[in-house]
C-alpha cells in the first residue's frame, strides 16, 4: 500500500483533484460570462442615455479583469504601463517621462501591437481614387528625360565608389531584402512611410511584425521598431540592415517633448483661444480637458516650461548611450565604440536625419524603384508650438550646456554617421545632388497637397496602422 494510503482512497483523491479543476474552470468562465454581461449592461445602459462608453472605461474593466484571473493563476501580471516602464528603465530618458506619459505610451503601443504597422497611402492617396488594398503598376523610373540622365550617371558613380563600409553598393547584384532598424524621434515614421509606399507600388512581401514572421515566408522588407537581434539573421537572411541617427541635443529636446504636444495636436481645434473668456490667468488651452481652442505661442512657452523644469531636477551629469547603441548591437551594448564598429561590420547604410531625402533617393536607386515611390508625408509636425536647441539661448542657455553633457556618450556615435555619410555622398559627383534636389521638390509639392486637402492642417491624424499621421 503506497504511502500508507489504499487504491480507494488515492482515487477518491484524483477525483476530487479533478473536480477542483472543474469547479475553478467553472468560476473563471463564470467571471468571463459576468463581466461580458456587465459591459453589455453598461453600453446598453449608456446607449440610452446617450452618454457612450468611453475606450478608455472599457480597457480598465477590462484591465480589472484580467488582474483578478491572474491572480487565481498565480499572481498578477504586471499591466502595460508597467511592463514599458520595466522595459524603459534603463533608457536616459526615462527621468522625463511621468506615469501619465507611460500609460498613453502603453495604451498607444498596444494599439500599434494588435494593429501592426504602416498603411499610410489609403488616406494620402484619397484624393486620386487610389487605395493601398488596390493592385499598383509599378511606375516608371523616371518621370523625363533628365531625371532618367541623372539616374543613369548617380548609378554609375554609386557602383564606381570603392566603400566597403556601406556593403550596399559594393555588389551589382541587389540584397535579397531591406530591414530598417527603426529609432525613436529619429525621423524613422517618415522614412517608413517612404517604405510602405514603395512596399505597396513593387508588391513587396512585408514583415508586419517579428515575431510572427518566419523564415520561410521569404520576408522583403520591414520597417518597424526593433532591435538587432538574432531573429534578423533568421528571418531575413543576407539582409541589408539600415539605420539612422539624430543629432543628441535635438534628439533630446524631441524626444523629451512630444509626448507632452502629443494630446494637443491631436485634438487641435479650428477655433483659436479668446482670451476674454479665461478664468483668471489660465487661458481655455490649457485646460485639463479637451482643448477648445489653440494658441501655439502659449503652447510652446508651456511646453518650454515644463522642459526647463525637468531638465534642471536632472542630477546626472552624463547619460549611458541610449538606442542609439543599445538597440543597433548585438549583445546588446551601451558603448559608443562597440556601436560604431558594428555599424562598420554589420550595416549596409546608415546616415543621420539631415540626410534623409538623399538617404531614401539611395535606397531607391539601389533597390530599383522610382524615386517617386519614396514620397512620404512629414508627421508630428509641431509648428509654432515645438520647442528645439534654438530655444535654448540667453536665460536658457545653462540647459543646452547641460543636455550637451548629457548626451555627450551618443554624440560619438551620430559623428560618425554623420561624417561617413558626408564622405560617401560627396563622392558622387555633381547628378545626384540634381536627383536629390528633384526628389526634394517632390516631396515639398506633396506634403503642401495633404496640408491643403486636410480641413484640420495641423492636427495629427490618427491612422490605423501609424501612431500619428
Amino acid at each position: 500500500m503506497e504511502g500508507g494510503k489504499s487504491p480507494m482512497f488515492r482515487q477518491r483523491q484524483t477525483r476530487d483533484g479533478n473536480g477542483s479543476l472543474l469547479a475553478m474552470a467553472s468560476m473563471k468562465w463564470s467571471m468571463h460570462i459576468f463581466v461580458a454581461i456587465m459591459l453589455g449592461i453598461c453600453i446598453l445602459y449608456n446607449s440610452l442615455s446617450g452618454e457612450p462608453v468611453s475606450n478608455e472605461r472599457l480597457r480598465s474593466i477590462e484591465i480589472e479583469f484580467n488582474a483578478e484571473v491572474d491572480v487565481e493563476q498565480g499572481g498578477p501580471r504586471p499591466g502595460r504601463a508597467e511592463q514599458l516602464r520595466l522595459r524603459l528603465k534603463d533608457d536616459p530618458f526615462n527621468f522625463l517621462v511621468t506615469d501619465d506619459e507611460l500609460e498613453a505610451m502603453s495604451l498607444e503601443q498596444e494599439e500599434i501591437d494588435e494593429e501592426g504597422l504602416l498603411s499610410n497611402f489609403d488616406e494620402l492617396l484619397e484624393d486620386e481614387g487610389q487605395r493601398t488594398d488596390a493592385i499598383f503598376e509599378p511606375p516608371p523610373l523616371f518621370s523625363n528625360e533628365e531625371e532618367g540622365r541623372l539616374r543613369e550617371a548617380s548609378l554609375k558613380a554609386l557602383f564606381g565608389v570603392n566603400d566597403p563600409e556601406f556593403s550596399m553598393f559594393t555588389q551589382t547584384e541587389k540584397p535579397p531584402s531591406l530591414y530598417l532598424l527603426k529609432l525613436h524621434k529619429v525621423g524613422g515614421t517618415s522614412v517608413a512611410l517612404a517604405l510602405k509606399n514603395a512596399s505597396v507600388h513593387y508588391n513587396l512581401n512585408e514583415c508586419d511584425k517579428l515575431k510572427s514572421c518566419k523564415r520561410d515566408h521569404h520576408k522583403e522588407i520591414f520597417f518597424q521598431h526593433s532591435e538587432n537581434t538574432g531573429a534578423i539573421d533568421r528571418i531575413f537572411p543576407g539582409t541589408a540592415l539600415v539605420t539612422l541617427f539624430r543629432e543628441p541635443v535635438s534628439h533630446f529636446v524631441s524626444k523629451s517633448t512630444w509626448m507632452f504636444n502629443r494630446k494637443y495636436f491631436t485634438e487641435y481645434p479650428l477655433r483659436a483661444c479668446d482670451y476674454s473668456e479665461a478664468v483668471g490667468d489660465k487661458p481655455p488651452l490649457l485646460r485639463e480637458m479637451k482643448f477648445v481652442c489653440h494658441d501655439d505661442a502659449v503652447r510652446h512657452n508651456a511646453t518650454l516650461s515644463q522642459f526647463l523644469e525637468r531638465v534642471e531636477k536632472v542630477s546626472r551629469t552624463e547619460l549611458k548611450c541610449d538606442e542609439s547603441c543599445y538597440s543597433i548591437t548585438r549583445p546588446s551594448s551601451k558603448e559608443p565604440s562597440v556601436a560604431i564598429q558594428q555599424l562598420t561590420d554589420s550595416y549596409a547604410l546608415y546616415t543621420t536625419t539631415e540626410h534623409l531625402d538623399e538617404f531614401l533617393v539611395l535606397l531607391a536607386l539601389r533597390f530599383g524603384w522610382s524615386i517617386d515611390t519614396m514620397i512620404y508625408e512629414k508627421c508630428k509636425d509641431q509648428g509654432e508650438a515645438k520647442i528645439s536647441p534654438r530655444d535654448l539661448v540667453g536665460e536658457h542657455a545653462w540647459a543646452l550646456e547641460k543636455i550637451k553633457r548629457l548626451t555627450k556618450n551618443m554624440n560619438g556615435v551620430y559623428e560618425h554617421a554623420k561624417s561617413k555619410f558626408e564622405s560617401f555622398v560627396g563622392k558622387l559627383g555633381p547628378e545626384f545632388p540634381k536627383l536629390v534636389a528633384i526628389f526634394k521638390e517632390r516631396v515639398r509639392a506633396f506634403q503642401e497637397h495633404v496640408r491643403a486637402s486636410k480641413k484640420n492642417p495641423k492636427r495629427w491624424r490618427r491612422h490605423k496602422n501609424v501612431l500619428m499621421c
